[in-house]
């Protein structure tokens, strides 16, 4: 059986996983890897993901050239995580032939708030005779397929709901900015003002810890003007992966000091 000539785009936490995978089926050719970074450019993909080996396969920045190799096979996609970024990354690959796969978030579900870019994905997949999806584990799989299969073995649901709780930490830059990962203070206290006619729980996290979350507290204080938000921590509070009951209790003292003597201004 002839193997499924495969494009990798992107070459990040998630794009380097999917290209490990790859690598070890025996039914496709994985004919190289599309990247932004022109430190990558050139160089053997085994070097970027990790192994220990050189693959023989070559990343580059010249997408078009690598789609042509690779006609009638497969894009799969892991770079960005918005609709108009996504197309405009995808569309040469579809131009070319290539059936397309990417993990971009909001390409599960995108015909709501994006109908004429999914217009364009559709008439341009139709008349290349090929096909875009959007999965992956969430949206995909977790909260999307996986409820609904076990919902087989009930004799009634009355309310189907979904907790996901996830670490962050193996994750590209990219996805990390998109839940506010390294966001300073001057940004938070921006989002949290748009956030705020919700009505709906604040909490800032990442980068807490019982050294620094008093300072935090006071200098959100300072840009918000109140004490209506939370607060969380989970990382800094681990003791070789195990979380500190010490550095748990060294939390909360701080962290409820700091409240405290805001309340009383």
């Amino acid at each position: 059986m002839a193997k499924i000539k495969v494009v990798q785009f992107g070459l990040g936490a998630m794009g380097s996983m999917m290209a490990k995978i790859m690598l070890e089926k025996k039914s496709i050719d994985l004919v190289g890897a599309v990247v932004r970074d022109e430190n990558k450019n050139g160089k053997d993909i085994g070097e970027i993901i990790g192994l220990k080996k050189k693959t023989g396969i070559r990343a580059t920045t010249d997408a078009n050239k690598l789609y042509q190799k690779a006609k009638g096979g497969v894009l799969i996609h892991a770079a960005v995580s918005y609709v108009p970024e996504v197309w405009k990354q995808i569309k040469p690959a579809v131009e070319a032939g290539l059936n397309v796969i990417t993990i971009a978030e909001e390409m599960g579900y995108p015909f709501i708030k994006y109908p004429k870019i999914c217009k364009e994905m559709d008439a341009l997949a139709k008349k290349r005779n090929i096909s875009i999806i959007g999965t992956g584990i969430n949206p995909g799989f977790a909260m999307d397929l996986l409820p609904i299969l076990l919902t087989g073995i009930c004799k009634k649901v009355d309310k189907i709901k979904v907790i996901r709780v996830i670490d962050f930490s193996p994750f590209g830059p990219a996805i990390q900015q998109n839940i506010g990962i390294g966001m300073d203070v001057d940004k938070s206290a921006e989002i949290y003002k748009l956030l705020q006619p919700t009505g709906k729980p604040i909490v800032f996290a990442g980068g807490l810890s019982p050294e620094n979350v008093g300072e935090r507290i006071s200098q959100l204080y300072n840009k918000l003007g109140t004490t209506n938000f939370s607060i969380d921590a989970e990382s800094s509070l681990r003791t070789n992966d195990r979380l500190d009951l010490d550095k748990v209790d060294k939390y909360i003292v701080e962290a409820t000091s700091a409240f405290k003597q805001l309340k009383n201004k």
